[in-house]
């Protein structure tokens, strides 16, 4: 015979299951124990670093630490990997006061949970402890978390590995283009900018001519150049034509 134990059933701090026998007359009262044996696999020191230098878009990997528990390990199917935020619940229950017999006196218990809330979701081999998060993955409130949970052939556990998600965002400062072109509807001549003071994951600039502020319709203007030039020079004779691109980004 089998029996099938739910997902999620609470052992309130028990250790042991017990099969009885039961008849018509009373059940024995020496039943057969087995040790529980409560397998935890949660993805241990999740981490995440940000390389999509976009505000509220994010880009990189999220790593975790196996579990050191192999028995458990050996359980685990799959990871799954979600972008979310805990919802922070509050409230008070009515317990009976312990430090008086007196059972009408009651007292208020102060509780607090954070609740993991999930947004978007991928699916990881048991074999991998990362997840790669591709560029420009909209990063937007109340998202805060990647959450990391490891599943069994039965159900994905409910307490997962966790962390913050720092949105790492660039601005280039102070960009300036003098035009040496004295033709009319031509340009050409010096972009620079100010280096940032925090440029520790920049490796490149790259300058394009647009036709708005994001970007749109863009061609770039030369080469990109690597950290520590600020300037890229537009030949002359650059033809701006009243509907196209005309903003640098």
């Amino acid at each position: 015979q089998t029996l099938s134990v739910a997902t999620e059933t609470d052992t309130s701090g028990r250790s042991v299951l017990l099969v009885a026998t039961l008849s018509s007359l009373f059940e024995q009262t020496t039943p057969f124990n087995v040790q529980l044996a409560d397998s935890e696999a949660m993805p241990r020191s999740v981490r995440f670093i940000d390389y999509d230098l976009d505000y509220q878009e994010v880009g990189g990997q999220v790593q975790w630490d196996f579990t050191e528990d192999p028995s458990s390990l050996s359980l685990t199917t799959h990871y799954m990997t979600y972008l979310g935020h805990y919802r922070h619940d509050t409230g008070y229950n009515r317990v009976p006061n312990p430090d008086t017999p007196d059972p009408t006196d009651f007292m208020n218990v102060f509780w607090e949970t954070y609740t993991p809330i999930q947004d978007i979701v991928k699916a990881y081999s048991k074999d991998w402890n990362y997840a790669n998060i591709p560029a420009e993955t909209a990063f937007i409130p109340p998202s805060t978390h990647w959450f990391v949970y490891s599943s069994s052939a039965l159900a994905e556990s409910s307490t997962p590995g966790s962390s913050t998600i720092p949105d790492e965002f660039f601005v280039v400062r102070d960009p300036v283009f003098v035009d040496k072109d004295l033709d009319a509807g031509e340009i050409g001549g010096t972009i620079s900018w100010t280096q940032h003071p925090t440029f520790a994951k920049v490796e490149t600039y790259s300058v394009f001519l647009a036709a708005d502020a994001a970007g749109i319709v863009r061609s770039q203007v030369g080469s990109s150049v690597a950290v520590g030039t600020t300037q890229v020079e537009l030949p002359p004779e650059h033809v701006l034509e009243a509907t196209g691109p005309n903003r640098f980004t």
